[in-house]
């Protein structure tokens, strides 16, 4: 069995550690996650796919999904739905919407970096955020699975 068949195969619960550090004109702010969900595919072209649960109720079905190791998709359905795109590089327009409404914002990706294969790894992608070509914020986003 090669590596990616193994990728591709195995379902398993994986342990999935997010670690996100916000720089805005006011300062830094930084939030860690840690949840349980499954990796699928193979090393370049992958999906990591976990439930996000926002307080009040509010859920949703996150996937991540590394395309070519040079692009990344944040899907979100559920009570808080979007697709951010990070391709270094490259600006994105990415929808955001929420209960209390639509946001649209540019997403310009700085560097991304894809390391995961059948025994888990780390995926990170910085980037800035703007609105109306304004910018807002400055991510870095480290994604650990582990068993």
């Amino acid at each position: 069995m090669t590596m990616n068949d193994e990728i591709r195969k195995d379902l398993r619960e994986r342990t999935i550690r997010i670690t996100d550090l916000q720089s805005t004109f006011e300062g830094d702010n930084a939030v860690e996650i840690m949840t349980k969900g499954t990796v699928e595919g193979q090393p370049d072209d992958y999906t990591i796919s976990y439930r996000e649960d926002f307080g009040d109720g509010m859920t949703s079905l996150t996937r991540i999904k590394v395309r070519d190791r040079r692009r990344v998709s944040i899907i979100r359905d559920g009570s808080i739905t979007s697709e951010l795109i990070v391709e270094k590089g490259k600006r994105h327009n990415c929808q955001y919407s929420t209960p209390y409404g639509d946001l649209m914002m540019g997403i310009y990706g700085l560097s991304l970096r894809s390391d995961i294969g059948s025994e888990g790894g780390e995926l990170s992608m910085d980037y800035t955020v703007d609105f109306n070509g304004e910018l807002t914020a400055q991510k870095k986003m480290r994604i650990t699975v582990s068993d």
